[in-house]
């Protein structure tokens, strides 16, 4: 069963019909659109509307679902799960448009639902072929180019062309990110450190970037409590060496921070309020350069983050770890999040912080819930769960 009769429900259905070695036989098509009730695509019929699908999937014995909307928001894909995961049946679901971008739609990139799929806020969508189109003349330096953030960022920006140079003190990662890129665009792998000003003038006088993103940093709490002055040394030494280092050249420096910084509670969220503070200052001065700050809060597939340490405990049948009950987060997905980056840097205004509006808080024992359920499993039955506590340095509640 395919949810969504429109090009890209067709584009699925012409993909499993052409690779019947794929198992696959589609029996019909479910869509909102009024209209488009019991009309076919290729033959196929348009059984219903999407609350429709319990019932269409007891009654033509459905094995797979399959949802084709690549620009439903997050609404839609919620009231599909809601429908569908009681079934306890394959559900496949093309990724949405930041995932798409690259791509061509093909069953390939068929993928099962993730948390992300289920935020609570719909994405927010910029106008990506004017992004693309700035930056395909540009050359690009990307700080913690092998980060979460950083590497997202390589990503997008080689598809439009831009010339990159790859920047990290992590060489496993940016000969293997160098290695993925290279065939898209220019790209010049550079290992380094940040925390060194004069290394970091020879990179910016050798490869004269136009724009700088400054993704580097350490942005663990618990870790940069112990370990205050790496986190000072990296985050704002680091952020101040990389103002330094404009050349008069570099037409825009952005920085990337984080909501800990807004009224900061702990080590890490207070050196990132002193880099916000350090650029916001600079940007003051007689410089060529612009200089523009961009906030978010968590994001769901950066490494270290709360999906990937309950994946890592339910594997090993260990009870997922809550902090506390009353503690929320805003969360946003990595595309979401590089996007947020790269449109600041395309509209920011000298000295500007830009902050993604992240819609809800959202509870993390809602989110722990979800997490199970998606896994097949119910917390507090199937999976158990311990509280933590808060530890040195977090907050409940996280502001923007």
């Amino acid at each position: 069963m395919i949810v969504g009769a429109g090009d890209a429900g067709e584009k699925i259905y012409r993909e499993i019909n052409r690779h019947v070695e794929l198992g696959y036989r589609v029996v019909g098509f479910v869509d909102d659109d009024a209209r488009k009730i019991n009309s076919h695509l290729h033959g196929i019929r348009v059984l219903g509307k999407v609350d429709k699908l319990p019932e269409i999937i007891k009654k033509k014995n459905i094995d797979t679902v399959v949802v084709a909307i690549p620009s439903a928001g997050r609404k839609i894909i919620q009231r599909v799960y809601d429908l569908v995961s009681p079934l306890k049946i394959e559900t496949l679901v093309m990724p949405g448009i930041y995932e798409l971008i690259g791509k061509k739609i093909s069953f390939d990139i068929l993928r099962p639902f993730k948390m992300e799929d289920l935020l609570t806020r719909d994405p927010v969508f910029f106008d990506m072929q004017k992004v693309a189109d700035y930056f395909a003349e540009k050359r690009i330096l990307i700080t913690g180019a092998c980060g979460s953030i950083g590497s997202e960022i390589s990503r997008q920006l080689a598809i439009s062309g831009a010339e990159i140079i790859l920047l990290d003190n992590n060489e496993t990662g940016i000969f293997d990110l160098n290695n993925e890129l290279s065939n898209l665009t220019q790209v010049h792998p550079v290992v380094g450190d940040i925390r060194y000003l004069g290394r970091l003038k020879k990179i910016v006088e050798t490869y004269q970037p136009h724009i700088i993103f400054h993704a580097a940093a350490y942005k663990h709490v618990p870790l940069m409590e112990e370990n205050h002055e790496e986190a000072f040394l990296t985050n704002v030494v680091g952020t101040l060496n990389c103002v330094e280092a404009l050349n008069g050249e570099v037409e825009k420096l952005v920085v990337i921070s984080t909501d800990k910084a807004v009224e900061p509670e702990n080590m890490m969220g207070l050196s990132k309020k002193m880099a916000e503070i350090l650029v916001s200052t600079a940007a003051k001065l007689p410089l060529n350069s612009k200089m523009v700050v961009v906030r978010f809060g968590n994001v769901l597939g950066s490494r270290g983050n709360v999906l990937e340490v309950w994946k890592n405990q339910l594997q090993k049948n260990q009870p997922l770890t809550i902090t506390d009950p009353a503690m929320k987060r805003y969360f946003m997905t990595t595309q979401e999040a590089v996007t947020l980056v790269l449109e600041a840097s395309l509209l920011g205004d000298n000295g500007g912080t830009y902050v993604l509006e992240m819609g809800e808080l959202i509870p993390i024992l809602d989110m722990a819930k979800e997490f199970c359920k998606i896994q097949g499993y119910e917390l507090g039955k199937d999976v158990q769960y311990e509280i933590t506590g808060i530890r040195s340095g977090e907050k409940i509640i996280e502001k923007l």
